[in-house]
């Protein structure tokens, strides 16, 4: 698509091993990033999501599309569900109100969700002359970026591109909710309050923001288990790539963090247009099938 692909995704990619660049190149981001730029046929802009399971490489994939697109003079927008994290005050209060769980950031009930759902209908009806400010979140610093360095964009975008863990995800049976699935929960949720919480703070807002999308990609992962792996991997390729030591990267933070997604990680992934990637053990593409109307596991 641009003039010299491989060296700008190599550009956006700096934690990804050449190896693994060039399969992920040739088998989804050239492929994907062209089905998107024939979706753009309207003065509407198309909005394209991407979820996953941490270390799935959702993020990285929509950087590598939005670099892509812009690369063919295509006006991207983008934004993630990241981004709309509440502040750790917030939390905090959530913490005090609900459960202490919820001052740690990731799972539904910790995002400004009507932020989100204003920031693409803004986008969505955008003029020329209109200027869009882009969250933005410091997971370094936990906290939300100062308004006054959030990116803004311009007039109206041809492409809306946004990811989130769990884009696409719906509340599954209440029923399940009764016995914890892992140590995190059994020791710090042991009546289920949480769980609870976050079951029906997936049914407040997240839904309408869900169906935005035009098109949706979804990264499957073959388990919990393997989305541990793949980011503790991923983590010590981010460090290598910013000249830290990949020791740094620990695998029992980074399990115990991952233990609070793996309860929604299970549920089902809706969408109505789109793409489900099959990702195998060792992070390769091994399939990838268009589906109309899906309701998936990850």
């Amino acid at each position: 698509m641009a003039d010299d692909p491989l060296t700008l995704i190599h550009d956006v990619t700096p934690g990804l091993e050449s190896a693994e660049r060039e399969h992920l190149t040739r088998a989804l981001y050239l492929p994907l990033a062209a089905r998107i730029e024939a979706l753009i046929a309207s003065p509407s802009p198309v909005v394209v999501s991407v979820s996953g399971l941490p270390g799935s490489g959702k993020s990285t994939l929509a950087t590598v599309l939005a670099a892509l697109l812009m690369a063919r003079s295509r006006r991207v927008a983008a934004f993630s569900l990241d981004d709309l994290y509440f502040d750790s005050k917030t939390r905090a209060e959530l913490g005090r109100a609900v459960h202490p769980l919820f001052a740690q950031r990731g799972p539904p009930g910790t995002h400004d969700v009507d932020r989100g759902l204003r920031l693409l209908r803004r986008l969505r009806d955008a003029t020329p002359s209109d200027v869009t400010t882009l969250p933005r979140f410091d997971k370094l610093a936990d906290e939300p970026l100062p308004a006054a360095m959030w990116p803004v964009f311009s007039g109206r975008p041809d492409v809306i591109l946004t990811d989130g863990w769990f884009w696409g995800a719906r509340p599954g049976d209440p029923a399940a909710l009764g016995a914890p699935i892992n140590r995190r929960e059994a020791e710090e949720d042991p009546d289920g309050t949480w769980r609870r919480a976050v079951h029906r703070a997936l049914g407040i807002g997240y839904p309408e923001l869900f169906s935005a999308s035009d098109f949706h990609v979804h990264l499957a992962v073959p388990s919990h288990e393997a989305s541990v792996r793949f980011r503790i991997e991923q983590g010590r390729q981010e460090r290598l790539a910013r000249g830290l030591d990949p020791a740094g990267a620990d695998p029992a933070r980074i399990r115990r963090f991952l233990e609070l997604f793996e309860r929604v990680g299970r549920l089902p992934v809706r969408f109505e247009r789109g793409l489900w990637v099959q990702l195998g053990e060792t992070h390769r593409v091994e399939a990838c099938e268009q589906r109309c109307g899906t309701i998936g596991s990850p």
